[in-house]
């Protein structure tokens, strides 16, 4: 009986591999689109809400007026009521992609079988073929659908948050945005050395 050596992954981030990954996604452009959509605008919420409690501070607390809190409660109450409108609508279509990927992926995986000749099952064990085809599979489909969710929200939040700080003070605006570039190389740094780590931790602990 032959042995099996399962190969370990310790290539650096592969953007010809996201490429080819995201092809999938691009079967199903509608629900990306809706998406986009509703990630933008809860994007928007996220950056309002701020604003909104800013207000009520200034006006209700500080000024100590209570004219106009009825309308503000109404508005604020509606906005909350929209959020979570639009959550479940995100939840909605991430969902829906996710199982059409995962369906896509196993479906040409299965094909691809089909035509691999008989020795390669005869050096292949069955269990890690299955294992392959259906808890990894479902893991591409998490990463690329609640991907580009994160995606999608994370950079519409910095755009609405960034317009926001210049138009209130763009001095501090300016002072914040100098810091991004560094957090940036700091993180790429990090992960990097955490990335080596976990690769040396998986080929100690397989000895």
């Amino acid at each position: 009986m032959h042995s099996f050596e399962e190969e370990d992954y310790n290539k650096s981030f592969d953007m010809g591999l996201w490429k080819q990954l995201f092809r999938y996604i691009s079967k199903h452009k509608r629900l990306l689109v809706l998406i986009g959509i509703s990630m933008t605008l809860l994007a928007g919420l996220d950056a309002a809400f701020p604003l909104l409690t800013s207000y009520a501070i200034d006006n209700f607390i500080l000024g100590s007026n209570t004219d106009g809190i009825a309308v503000f409660s109404v508005i604020y109450a509606g906005l909350i009521l929209f959020q979570a409108m639009i959550v479940y609508a995100f939840i909605y279509y991430a969902g829906l992609i996710e199982s059409r990927v995962v369906f896509d992926i196993r479906e040409q995986g299965f094909a691809r079988l089909q035509e691999l000749s008989f020795s390669y099952y005869d050096n292949t064990p069955v269990g890690w073929i299955m294992a392959r085809m259906t808890s990894d599979a479902q893991r591409i489909g998490d990463v690329i659908a609640w991907g580009s969710v994160d995606v999608i929200w994370g950079f519409a939040v910095c755009i609405i948050v960034l317009i926001n700080m210049t138009v209130l003070n763009w001095k501090m605006a300016l002072l914040v945005g100098l810091v991004v570039p560094m957090l940036a190389i700091t993180s790429i740094y990090f992960q990097r050395r955490i990335f080596a780590k976990s690769v040396k931790f998986v080929k100690l602990i397989r000895r």
